[in-house]
């Protein structure tokens, strides 16, 4: 996958630097989500990696929550759709952290 909000780099330890522009305090989008999602797959499928630091570029905020500008354009239903799949992508991490 192509990264546009994280940088992963591969090791024994692997660290993902988020680098959402500061003004939206690193707020968490879909298309962030996504690839987090596709960062970890990649990371649960190398039994080498055994720690994955999170890190920001900035000095404001880091991954202050969802990005609530994100979900005001849903309606209820996609909002809940939207909402579980952000879910499910932290239950991938949480997960792999205590595999």
């Amino acid at each position: 996958m192509n990264f546009e909000n994280i940088l992963p780099r591969k090791e024994k330890l692997d660290c993902l630097c988020y680098r959402q522009p500061a003004q939206s305090a690193h707020a968490l989008n879909m298309a962030t989500m996504e690839e987090l999602r596709a960062a970890f797959h990649d990371i649960k499928s190398d039994a080498a990696i055994r720690v994955v630091i999170f890190t920001g570029v900035g000095d404001k905020a880091f991954i202050a929550g969802a990005d609530i500008g994100e979900l005001a354009k849903h309606d209820a239903v996609s909002g809940k759709e939207y909402t579980h799949r952000g879910q499910n992508v932290l239950n991938l991490i949480e997960i792999w952290a205590n595999r």
